[in-house]
């Protein structure tokens, strides 16, 4: 990975040589450095800045084997900033922008169980629940219970299937719906004619209660208006 450093007189040095260390610092090419070095003036052109022959000869090596182009003289020309930092890492680009969503992957599976939970039974605590009200003597028999409750209009009842948590809620219906009339009482139908004689009786009082008021509604209308004329 090209690292940067401060050669003489300004110059910027790009080394490719592995530091043991990971940050950025100047340093002087010598016969040790063996990876290709550039130097970049304040023309922005690029000249080889080894100052060793194993430090040029690595240029050289580098510069042909990353496909520069030839010069007129017939030898390859240093390689710019921007075509070495094209594969770095260090040398990062915003063209896409930030990532300000996270990066998750939904299963929709239950990833805390076990690999050998398929081939478990299920449990529940109810079976030692139920255990434990029986032997302390908390549970009784629905037949002692009046497992009953009301509600408007209907009253509903529960029917057990075999076991106290297994049940159905059924309305309670009469089973037998008929009327008893003994001998000697009044029938229903003159019983019938009896209610229906009172009501008739009834709504011709109210018609003529209805007839009054609407005459006297009337007078008093009539009188009103006499009196206005007067004055």
């Amino acid at each position: 990975m090209p690292r940067a450093g401060v050669g003489r007189k300004g110059a910027v040095v790009i080394c490719n040589a592995p530091f043991r260390n990971t940050t950025t610092r100047p340093h002087r090419c010598s016969s040790r450095c063996l990876a290709p070095c550039y130097v970049f003036d304040g023309r922005g052109m690029a000249s080889p800045g080894t100052e060793s022959p194993a430090g040029a000869a690595s240029a050289a090596t580098g510069a042909a084997s990353s496909g520069a182009p030839l010069l007129k003289d017939g030898s390859r020309r240093p390689l710019t900033y921007a075509e070495l930092c094209k594969d770095s890492l260090r040398a990062v680009s915003m063209e896409n922008g930030l990532q300000y969503s996270a990066i998750y992957w939904e299963t929709g599976h239950r990833t805390w169980l076990p690999f050998w939970a398929s081939f478990t039974q299920k449990f529940t605590w109810k079976l030692i629940d139920d255990q434990l009200r029986r032997f302390l003597g908390f549970t009784s028999s629905v037949t002692t219970e009046p497992f009953v409750f009301y509600s408007s209009p209907r009253t509903y009842m529960r029917q057990y299937v075999g076991d106290p948590d297994v049940h159905l809620t059924s309305p309670l219906s009469v089973k037998w719906r008929f009327a008893f009339c003994p001998t000697g009482t009044e029938t229903f139908e003159a019983y019938d004619q009896q209610v229906q004689e009172a009501l008739l009786a009834k709504g011709a009082a109210t018609g003529t209660q209805r007839q009054e008021n609407k005459q006297k509604a009337v007078q008093a209308i009539l009188k009103c208006a006499q009196e206005a004329d007067k004055r």
